[in-house]
């Protein structure tokens, strides 16, 4: 190391660590690499955390299979991942969503990195004190089958064996571990796709409810009558059931309850009145952190769909073909997909719905 670059590295504050320097013969001579890395990360999320710019930056940089509102435990994975040699072993804890988490996809997918050979994921959060959020315990190894547990404790209850083939799967769900975790969970088969088609490539569009900037700027009133968008929120919706208008079911928006929420008509910005014009055509509207899918058909565009909520049209508004997508997201075989695909996200026993979810949705294929 040169004089010049000691001189820099001790001005610095936060001294670097050069891996292939401090660990020569580990990296650069025998085996090239470690035999076995043990961590447990700090768990932050590296948009919304108390990390500087610098450390966000300087991740972004750094790692290349992690992108996105990811957290900073996935990095040191992708770190292990580099530090252990072809036949080594990692062994790391991670929050439980990174087993579907968007911010690992690449690094999930990706041939050349390791793959899990065992997941423990116990439905619960009890490991750590004041940390209300469930765990994956993960070994990657040289392994053609994978290890599933979620009882209470890894010394107890049931483990599962499965593998990480993709041969049968849909595509767009590729590299979902949490997926793979939970068929085995629950010892159901994955379900034929033959046939079928994504709904974005049946007429089908995904759009968003009201953003955060709409939540602000529009403007609601308790209006029983009147030709106004009916506002629906997530909680208001029950399959193929409103409660715009149910007394003991009020609807609460911007810390109000309602029982009749319309949207005044205003000089709203151009987005937010595109929007109300769209929702004025045939649509499903689509709750969101509930246990179950649950789906409202707005056959005559009445309403509005708030915050957390995602709505689906069709390009031809066509009323039978909304309504055949409806039933069919509601059947036991949404359901499955529904709890197989996105349960990783789920805040207590609320699962979050994603739009990508709706978007690579199989639907059997009309045409």
């Amino acid at each position: 190391m040169s004089k010049e670059y000691q001189k820099i590295c001790a001005a610095l504050a936060l001294k670097p660590f050069h891996w292939e320097l401090e660990f020569t013969d580990v990296l650069l001579h025998n085996k090239g690499g470690f035999d076995c890395i043990l961590g447990n990360p700090p768990f932050i999320n590296c948009i919304r955390g108390n990390l500087s710019k610098m450390v966000k930056g300087f991740v972004k940089k750094r790692y290349q299979y992690i992108y996105g509102s990811a957290d900073l435990s996935y990095y040191f994975l992708e770190l292990a991942a580099e530090l252990i040699h072809s036949k080594g072993g990692i062994g790391i804890v991670l929050p439980r969503v990174s087993m579907g988490a968007t911010a690992l996809q690449e690094f999930r997918i990706a041939p050349q990195l390791p793959k899990p050979s065992l997941i423990y994921s116990a439905n619960h959060h009890k490991f750590f004190a004041g940390a209300a959020i469930k765990v994956a315990v993960y070994i990657f190894s040289q392994s053609d089958t994978l290890r599933v547990s979620e009882a209470d404790l890894p010394t107890t209850g049931a483990w599962m064996q499965t593998d990480l083939n993709y041969t049968d799967w849909w595509k767009p769900f590729y590299g979902n571990w949490w997926a793979i975790f939970w068929f085995a969970i629950h010892q159901k088969k994955i379900p034929s796709t033959n046939m079928h088609k994504k709904i974005t490539e049946q007429g089908f569009e995904v759009h968003a409810g009201l953003t955060t900037g709409d939540f602000y700027n529009i403007h609601v009133e308790e209006k029983k009558q009147g030709t106004e968008l009916r506002l629906i929120t997530s909680g208001g919706i029950d399959p193929n059931h409103s409660f715009w208008g149910n007394e003991s079911h009020k609807q609460k928006f911007n810390r109000s309850n309602y029982r009749y929420p319309r949207i005044v008509k205003r000089e709203y910005g151009r987005s937010l009145q595109r929007k109300l014009e769209r929702s004025k055509r045939p649509k499903l509207i689509v709750a969101n952190l509930t246990k179950e899918v649950e789906v409202f058909f707005d056959a005559f565009g009445k309403y509005q769909g708030s915050t957390a909520t995602q709505t689906i049209f069709h390009k031809d508004d066509n009323i039978e073909e909304l309504e055949r997508l409806c039933t069919i997201l509601h059947s036991a075989y949404g359901n499955l997909l529904f709890h197989a695909i996105l349960e990783y996200n789920a805040m207590h026993s609320n699962i979050s719905m994603e739009k990508s979810f709706l978007e690579d949705f199989p639907l059997p294929y009309s045409g």
